[in-house]
């Protein structure tokens, strides 16, 4: 599911992310195994060993997360992550510089053969966040913010030199490899151009698929 561009749209039935940049990708969880698939459907698995730690969390449990892998640093620190882009091409380059890869995790798919897809926004994010998915700085779902905050969500994301904010309809179903105004995404205040979407993978100059 991929959002439209336009303004943040404000009101109590929405809530609010903030945008990353990377590869986005799904990530299929289950008894020890870890497979990232991006939106073609193929495998990538192999270009991030760092991420298989997923793993550790399908003890008892089968999984499809939807999300993003991106460079984070974590220095200075900082309530979140700052984004650094998707402009970086060798994996030593990520680790020289201070920074490193992780799998940032914004949707639930899937749950013990269980179809997420249908049930809203609100109740995807509930069960994910229940879930205990975080290993810093490998693994780790990112806040929202709701009530109609979307002005604070966009300074917020300014300040923590995020590319902008994602809003999404609280009732909103997941719609794979559609684009819909249930999800709208703003840059800096702005819509995006052509020129803000990330064109090259974190690791092999791979250009993103939709998801």
């Amino acid at each position: 599911m991929l959002p439209i561009s336009g303004s943040s749209p404000n009101g109590s039935e929405w809530a609010y992310e903030f945008r990353w940049s990377g590869l986005r990708c799904l990530a299929r969880v289950s008894e020890g195994a870890v497979q990232l698939v991006d939106g073609a459907q193929q495998p990538i698995t192999a270009h991030y060993p760092e991420l298989t730690v997923l793993r550790a969390f399908s003890r008892d449990r089968e999984m499809v997360l939807d999300g993003m892998i991106v460079a984070v640093t974590q220095q200075p620190p900082s309530t979140f992550p700052r984004a650094v882009g998707a402009d970086v091409d060798l994996p030593w380059h990520v680790r020289s510089a201070g920074r490193s890869l992780a799998y940032v995790v914004f949707d639930l798919l899937s749950l013990n053969g269980n179809d997420f897809l249908s049930h809203t926004y609100r109740k995807r994010r509930s069960v994910l966040a229940g879930l205990g998915l975080y290993w810093p700085p490998r693994v780790l779902v990112p806040p929202h913010f709701r009530d109609g905050a979307a002005e604070q969500v966009q300074a917020m994301a300014r300040d923590h030199r995020f590319t902008g904010v994602v809003a999404k309809h609280l009732d909103s179903p997941y719609r794979p490899g559609q684009r819909s105004p249930e999800w709208v995404e703003t840059v800096d205040g702005r819509s995006p151009t052509d020129e803000d979407r990330p064109t090259s993978d974190l690791r092999q100059n791979r250009t993103p698929q939709a998801v």
